[in-house]
């Protein structure tokens, strides 16, 4: 059994990368951009 640090769950997170939060955010706008594309096709079914 390993012993834990009682400690270690007060510890603050580090921060993100400024790269991670650039690849979610792309990722977030790709994803509005599909779900925009889907709506206009899903109109033009019917």
């Amino acid at each position: 059994m390993v012993a834990r640090d009682p400690d270690a769950a007060d510890a603050p997170l580090e921060p993100l990368p400024w790269h991670f939060k650039l690849l979610v955010g792309a990722i977030a706008l790709y994803l509005g951009w599909r779900a925009v594309q889907g709506v206009e096709w899903v109109v033009r079914q019917f």
